[in-house]
C-alpha cells in the first residue's frame, strides 16, 4: 500500500481528531529528515522518562531519529485519543513494544529505518509493523542461512544476485513485523517460521496458533515494508506527513 494522500506539518499541529473504525487500520509515514522545522515542538511531547532515554543515546543522528519517531507517535496518538501530545501515557512491555494501558487508546506500532517512520493504528486488533531501506547486502545469504526458516534461505540462494537484496528485505519486513505484532520481538527466533506469499491466507502463528494477515507496504522507493494484524476484514489506509 501507498500513502493514498499528503498532510502537512499545520494540519498535524491543529486539534482535528482522527475516526478510526473497527473495521480499518491506518499507517502513517513520514520521512525523518524533513522534520527539523517540527522538531523543538516534537521534543516536547516527549516524556521524561522518554527524554532521559533519547538523552543515553550516543550519537545526535540517533538521538535526533529517536526524538521525531516518538513525538510523531504522541502528535498521531493525541489526535485518535482526543487529548494533548504530551499528557499521553505511553509505556513499553518488556520487549520493548509501545503501548498505552488507557481505556480509549487503539493498538499502534512504529517502525523507522534510513530516513522513513511508520506508524500504524488499528482499534480492536493489536498488529506489528515494520519497515526498511533497501541497501546493498553483500552476505544476503549467509545472513539468510543463518537466521531464516531454511527454504527462506534456499529460495534466495536460487534468485538472481540482482534481486537478492530485495527478496532479503520482504522477508526481513514481514518476520519482524509479525514477532512485534505477536509482541515477543527478537525473543521469538527468526528461524522458527517461515512467511507465507498468500495475504489472503491467514499466517498460523507456531506460537499461539492464532491466525494473523499480512499487507505488504510500500512507504517509498527504496523501502519496503509490512504490516501483521490479527483480523483479515481490516481495510488498510495509508497516508503521509511532510
Amino acid at each position: 500500500m501507498i500513502p493514498e494522500f499528503v498532510y502537512d506539518h499545520e494540519w498535524l499541529r491543529t486539534s482535528e481528531s482522527i475516526s478510526l473504525p473497527d473495521s480499518v487500520a491506518h499507517v502513517w509515514y513520514t520521512r525523518i529528515d524533513r522534520q527539523n522545522v517540527l522538531f523543538p515542538e516534537l521534543a516536547e511531547t516527549l516524556s521524561i522518562a522518554e527524554r532521559s532515554r533519547v538523552a543515553r543515546l550516543a550519537f545526535e543522528d540517533s538521538r535526533f531519529k529517536a526524538t521525531v519517531s516518538r513525538g510523531m507517535l504522541r502528535m498521531l496518538l493525541a489526535k485518535y485519543m482526543h487529548c494533548a501530545p504530551h499528557s499521553l501515557q505511553i509505556e513499553i512491555t518488556d520487549s520493548g513494544k509501545p503501548y498505552s494501558a488507557e481505556s480509549s487508546a487503539p493498538f499502534f506500532n512504529v517502525s523507522h529505518s534510513g530516513q522513513m517512520i511508520a506508524i500504524a493504528f488499528s482499534r480492536n486488533h493489536p498488529l506489528g509493523i515494520d519497515v526498511e531501506a533497501i541497501r546493498s547486502l553483500p552476505d544476503a545469504q549467509k545472513l539468510a542461512e543463518r537466521y531464516f526458516f531454511p527454504r527462506e534461505a534456499e529460495i534466495l540462494k536460487r534468485l538472481p544476485s540482482e534481486e537478492q537484496g530485495r527478496f532479503f528485505f520482504d522477508c526481513w519486513v514481514h518476520k519482524e513485523a509479525y514477532m512485534k505484532a505477536l509482541g515477543k520481538g527478537f525473543a521469538l527466533s527468526l528461524r522458527s517460521f517461515e512467511v507465507t506469499d498468500e495475504q489472503t491466507q491467514p499466517f498460523i502463528s507456531p506460537d499461539d496458533y492464532r491466525a494473523w494477515y499480512y499487507y505488504p507496504l510500500h512507504p517509498a522507493p527504496g523501502y519496503v515494508g509490512a504490516l501483521f494484524i490479527g483480523d483479515r476484514a481490516h481495510e488498510i489506509r495509508c497516508w503521509q506527513i511532510d
